[in-house]
């Protein structure tokens, strides 16, 4: 999908100033959700070092047909640091008391995870008390413990006082870790990226080590997998992992956008958006 960065920086205002936001608590104060469409609600968690804007390419397409809800995770953006001790029981917690608030009526959902999110996910949905009716987990590393080699090879940029050279600083982690490719990375995308690894609270790090994916055992909620070919996260290689998906979840569905990224929903979404509507609507 080819955006100028007017276009970029004005899908962003708009969904902004559109979106119907809901505050709940978290922590010593609030987690932030944001909200569109109507429908059958699609909740949406963003990965690390992220925000709802994670999904910008994406939330008009699915508000279309359902009510949208994106949540800024407890530690970024817009939203508090999640109760001690941290880790991804505590944050499930925090997040799936809110969602039942936000939820309102509504007694059954969708959610679609991405990166951090996809772990984050199951954990909201275990301690949920409305029923999910399924799950998108939108990731290259799908199975196991997670091993970060990406980690590697980002530079770091909290120190970098210079604004032009933290902006290439966060362009070479955004093709490190992010984009497959270099003009994915423009200037209006570089900003976003910006400002949300600038608000980012969290230190996922220091409980990254209690992953334990075995919990995708315990939901009732079809499951599928959305995943870019060129994910660096997916070790040995993003087929491997789908491979181990099908092994572990056999009635899991999975698929592989060719040519794309870590940050697939944002560099294919024309893709993207096909499949998970199509996943949407039958599940419906």
């Amino acid at each position: 999908m080819s955006m100028t960065r007017e276009d970029t920086a004005a899908l962003a205002a708009s969904l902004q100033a559109s979106a119907r936001r809901h505050a709940t608590p978290c922590g010593d104060g609030h987690m932030i959700w944001m909200e569109w469409g109507a429908g059958e609600p699609v909740v949406l968690i963003h990965g690390g070092s992220g925000s709802w804007r994670h999904w910008l390419r994406n939330i008009g397409p699915l508000a279309e047909k359902f009510r949208v809800i994106a949540a800024d995770v407890p530690g970024y953006h817009d939203s508090a640091l999640p109760p001690e001790p941290v880790d991804f029981t505590s944050i499930g917690e925090v997040m799936a008391e809110g969602l039942d608030r936000v939820l309102g009526a509504d007694r059954s959902y969708h959610m679609a995870g991405f990166s951090l999110g996809s772990f984050i996910a199951p954990h909201v949905i275990v301690h949920s008390e409305r029923q999910a009716r399924s799950l998108a987990l939108v990731h290259g590393h799908l199975v196991g413990r997670m091993n970060y080699s990406p980690q590697n090879t980002l530079k770091r940029w909290r120190t970098v006082e210079d604004a032009d050279e933290r902006r290439e600083v966060l362009r070479h982690n955004l093709g490190a870790l992010m984009l497959a490719h270099p003009e994915s990375a423009d200037a209006a995308t570089i900003e976003m990226y910006r400002k949300d690894v600038e608000s980012s609270r969290l230190r996922v790090p220091a409980f990254i080590d209690t992953l334990d994916t075995g919990i995708l055992l315990q939901l009732q909620a079809r499951i599928c997998s959305i995943s870019g070919r060129l994910d660096p996260t997916g070790l040995p290689d993003v087929q491997a992992q789908v491979d181990k998906l099908r092994a572990f979840l056999p009635e899991a569905e999975t698929h592989i956008i060719e040519n794309a990224g870590h940050w697939v929903m944002y560099e294919a979404p024309e893709e993207f958006n096909k499949l998970v509507l199509d996943w949407l609507i039958n599940n419906s």
